[in-house]
């Protein structure tokens, strides 16, 4: 399967979602997103790194499927950085933080 290239539009749908999520749902330590090469049926993951959260988005994904694992990614960056030692994959902590990150993007 080839990448997906976003347009003009859908371009800035994803800076404005990055912006609102550092700003609106920030973590403890930096988030770095990355579009890239995984394999198919994975859509994303989080990774706690010693100085980052990093997120990767599989760069195959349509531009909705990709923003709505982006907000997934998200919560769990931001669910750890409310209990690092506590890393529930999808937990009471995690829903929390889900529903502030999809409210930081879709709600303005």
């Amino acid at each position: 399967m080839a990448p997906f290239f976003m347009d003009k539009a859908d371009q800035q749908k994803w800076r404005k979602a990055l912006k609102n999520l550092h700003f609106l749902c920030a973590c403890q330590k930096p988030v770095r997103v990355r579009r890239c090469a995984t394999s198919s049926d994975i859509f994303g993951d989080t990774d706690l790194k010693d100085d980052h959260f990093a997120i990767r988005i599989n760069r195959e994904l349509d531009f909705q499927t990709a923003l709505d694992t982006l907000i997934h990614e998200w919560a769990h960056a931001l669910s750890w950085s409310e209990a690092p030692v506590f890393k529930e994959e999808h937990g009471p902590m995690w829903g929390v933080a889900f529903a502030a990150c999809y409210r930081a993007v879709h709600e303005e």
